[in-house]
């Protein structure tokens, strides 16, 4: 039962996937008291620099796992994804009858079909970006034009 023993690593027993490492292992290696305060490991170059992955590699985490956990415990928070935009609905545009033709609205491709893209422009109905729309030349598969969560900006044409 988590709170009962007097380790904070095995208070996350229950808290973490079987599959987890148990963070006492990889602290039983490391030089610095108390074994049990994985936390210490976070952000601590200087230890981690001295575990060796073949230390760790089992039938369940191989070398390249155990390399990418210590690279992460050195690194943590980092995030290899672009960094994500939102857009900025227009203020005053609620709802459909609010669009007027020729409006310019920014908004986030929701989805991409063979058709077209469609954009949320924060009327709570998605609207159609259609293929022909999408670029200035012929487009044959709207995924080479467009992604969903990328922003775009689109022209009302009216409803």
């Amino acid at each position: 039962m988590p709170g009962s023993s007097a380790s904070p690593a095995a208070a996350t027993r229950s808290t973490r996937p079987p599959s987890t490492p148990r963070p006492t292992r990889w602290c039983a290696a490391s030089p610095s008291p108390p074994a049990w305060a994985w936390p210490t490991l976070i952000g601590n170059t200087a230890v981690l620099s001295r575990l060796k992955p073949t230390d760790f590699a089992d039938d369940t985490f191989g070398i390249p796992t155990v390399t990418d956990i210590l690279a992460e415990l050195d690194k943590p928070g980092r995030d290899p994804r672009p960094e994500f935009t939102t857009a900025t609905f227009k203020e005053g545009i609620e709802k459909l009858s609010d669009l007027t033709p020729g409006m310019i609205l920014e908004g986030t491709v929701t989805n991409v079909a063979a058709f077209g893209a469609f954009v949320d422009v924060g009327v709570h109905h998605d609207g159609l970006v259609h293929v022909s729309a999408l670029a200035n030349k012929y487009v044959s598969d709207p995924h080479d034009i467009v992604r969903s969560g990328q922003g775009s900006e689109s022209e009302s044409h009216g409803c």
